[in-house]
């Protein structure tokens, strides 16, 4: 049997709203149906070929097992039911509960060393902070891209809100980072830590405000096209497997 012989019925489904989940368990079925068909027919004295060929015109056409999915009132995704809410709503829900928990833990964990010198703040305590920045600076944003392309190819979507939901993404994402600047061995104690929510460049302790929103820009611009050209470049590989 061809690996392949039911795809098409898979991905008119999938464009058609149906749950994946539901959409898999229904091939699967299909495909134990036919290897059954195929079996019955190889019985009959039919080589390989010729018995495929029959039992798969006896399964139906590819618009009538997609139609009698679709008559079992098969339970569509949320995705397809309301993109703006998966690709839109959602990722700036988890962007900003993230934020939230990234900087309430950062505080609790820097706060105990706020009067001391950076060379009296332990080596570990830093390392961690350093590595919470990185990931709230630099992985956050990448990932919800991510699962947001993942996610739209799974289903076949080509709704726009994919395409809003990437910007949105882009467009938060650029200026959020969690920043914590230790003081410097010239400030001292005085200098005190600070952290912030946003991405920040510092010049002689002081946020520098054209390098700053430059880098946001940067940082927007270089996210979205990454994100969209792999969305792109994907779905069409997708496209090409299916037809």
């Amino acid at each position: 049997m061809p690996r392949h012989s039911l795809e098409k019925v898979r991905a008119q489904l999938l464009r058609a709203g149906i749950s994946p989940r539901h959409v898999n368990r229904y091939v699967r079925e299909l495909r134990d149906h036919l290897t059954d068909l195929i079996a019955r027919e190889r019985a009959t004295g039919l080589n390989e070929q010729q018995a495929e060929e029959k039992a798969r015109a006896l399964l139906g056409t590819d618009a009538q097992l997609v139609q009698a999915m679709i008559d079992r009132g098969a339970p569509r995704s949320l995705a397809a039911k309301a993109p703006w809410a998966v690709f839109g709503v959602l990722p700036l829900f988890v962007l900003i509960v993230t934020a939230l928990l990234l900087g309430r833990w950062s505080y609790t964990l820097l706060f105990p060393y706020q009067q001391l010198s950076v060379s009296d703040i332990p080596e570990s305590v830093r390392a961690i902070s350093m590595a919470s920045s990185f990931i709230g600076s630099f992985l956050i944003g990448p990932a919800l891209a991510a699962i947001c392309v993942v996610i739209a190819l799974r289903q076949r979507l080509s709704s726009r809100w994919v395409w809003v939901g990437l910007a949105m993404i882009a467009l938060v994402c650029g200026p959020f980072g969690v920043h914590v600047q230790f003081p410097t061995a010239e400030s001292g104690a005085s200098g005190g830590i600070r952290g912030s929510v946003l991405q920040a460049v510092f010049e002689n302790d002081q946020i520098n405000a054209a390098a700053t929103l430059t880098l946001m820009a940067m940082r927007t611009i270089v996210l979205f096209a990454v994100s969209a050209l792999a969305y792109r470049v994907f779905r069409q590989r997708v496209e090409g497997d299916r037809a």
